[in-house]
């Protein structure tokens, strides 16, 4: 009796040991490399110098690694320097990468596909690409900033269950995003939410880090 009590819980613990994820443990964060992009040793970080201040992102190659190849292009490119914050929305979210201070759109590279299912969540001061609601793989360069856990862009949240991918943290700044997405804002044409005065993302350039061993 006491031999087979003993197998009987080993038994159990096995089976609870070897259980898959419950239904939200699959958001936590997840180390996903592409064969086609290089992983770097340390996460990148890009300054964003705006005309409220700066805001400091650190980058996730692992969990969307065509994401982050594509956001480094336009700031290695030069071609984020002078477009506006065309969206406040306050408490909710701030975006910009996209459009002139006239709200001519700027010239855009090609589309990229989503990884809006790398379990990152639109959390309070993640950064993520903006998109068409109907165009899942429509992403370019337009990008934003969570001001607040944005539940319905996640992917098991949204329509059709294809989110707003999630690539990016702020680490520095997030109160800068807040006074951003505070100011007063108005719709100029087609637009809504826009800025009254323009707020500028005059450069974003790469944070030079050396790697520890390097020290």
């Amino acid at each position: 009796m006491i031999r087979s009590s003993y197998v009987l819980f080993v038994s159990m613990f096995l089976v609870g040991c070897t259980r898959g994820p419950g239904p939200r443990e699959h958001r936590k964060v997840e180390n996903r490399e592409s064969p086609a992009v290089a992983i770097p040793a340390i996460l990148p970080k890009v300054r964003l110098e705006t005309s409220m201040g700066d805001i400091v992102v650190e980058l996730f190659p692992r969990n969307a690694p065509l994401t982050v190849e594509n956001f480094l292009r336009y700031v290695d490119e030069g071609r984020y320097d002078g477009v506006i914050f065309h969206l406040a929305e306050p408490g909710a979210k701030i975006e910009t990468g996209a459009h002139n201070p006239d709200l001519s759109l700027r010239t855009m590279l090609p589309p990229i596909p989503s990884e809006s299912d790398n379990a990152l969540e639109n959390g309070r001061g993640t950064v993520a690409m903006g998109r068409a609601r109907s165009s899942p793989d429509g992403a370019k360069g337009h990008f934003f900033i969570n001001l607040k856990h944005n539940t319905e862009l996640d992917s098991d949240l949204s329509e059709n269950r294809i989110g707003y991918t999630v690539f990016g943290r702020v680490v520095e700044g997030l109160d800068v995003a807040d006074e951003i997405g505070e100011v007063a804002t108005g719709k100029r044409g087609i637009h809504e939410h826009v800025p009254l005065e323009d707020v500028i993302l005059r450069s974003a350039r790469r944070i030079e880090e050396r790697k520890k061993d390097e020290d």
